[in-house]
């Protein structure tokens, strides 16, 4: 993420974690503050996750690399990871790497914690 273009904001409903970045996910060093976030909350035991991106306005490749980086480390905690909101340019990308094949995608983010209630580890 670029931490000049990128807010980021989270909170957790119901033993997930909805983590809500702003701006653009570039990747490199400015994804740090993101990783953090959801390893930190991994870490104390949450391992639902909802990547809400209802205000990304953009990812590079990249930025692409946060997302499996990020499925990789709830993948290792035995638990879930949803996409939300993606708008259209990130959608198009996550089509267009056939990465929507591995995310599951929501279309905003009180669909994705409905359904990550569902999954136990």
């Amino acid at each position: 993420m670029s931490t000049e273009n990128t807010r980021l904001q989270w909170r957790i409903t119901d033993d997930i974690l909805v983590v809500s970045p702003e701006g653009n996910i570039l990747g490199g060093a400015g994804a740090l503050p993101l990783n953090k976030c959801i390893q930190d909350r991994l870490l104390a035991g949450v391992n639902r996750v909802v990547l809400d991106l209802s205000e990304v306005d953009f990812v590079n490749s990249m930025g692409l690399g946060v997302f499996m980086d990020i499925r990789t480390m709830v993948s290792r905690q035995k638990g879930a990871l949803a996409i939300a909101a993606p708008t259209t340019h990130v959608l198009d990308l996550l089509r267009m790497t056939q990465a929507d094949k591995i995310f599951t995608i929501h279309k905003d983010a009180e669909t994705a914690v409905a359904a990550l209630r569902k999954f136990r580890s």
